[in-house]
């Protein structure tokens, strides 16, 4: 829908993972959960992964909102 907006504020602590075990981990949750990481598989390095423990979160505009 052209001119309808919405977004997802996540209040909380992040780690960010560039490479080691956890990276690894975390994607392949990425791959078995995500056609797209599956078709545009990363290496090590090469983008950042972020893990939210998030606190408090509020969307608007979005289905089941």
């Amino acid at each position: 829908m052209i001119g309808r907006t919405g977004g997802l504020m996540i209040v909380g602590t992040c780690e960010v993972f560039e490479r080691g075990e956890e990276y690894l981990r975390l994607l392949q949750v990425l791959y078995g959960a995500f056609d797209y990481y599956r078709k545009n598989p990363w290496k090590e390095g090469e983008s950042p992964i972020l893990k939210i423990k998030p606190v408090k979160s509020s969307s608007w505009g979005i289905r089941g909102s």
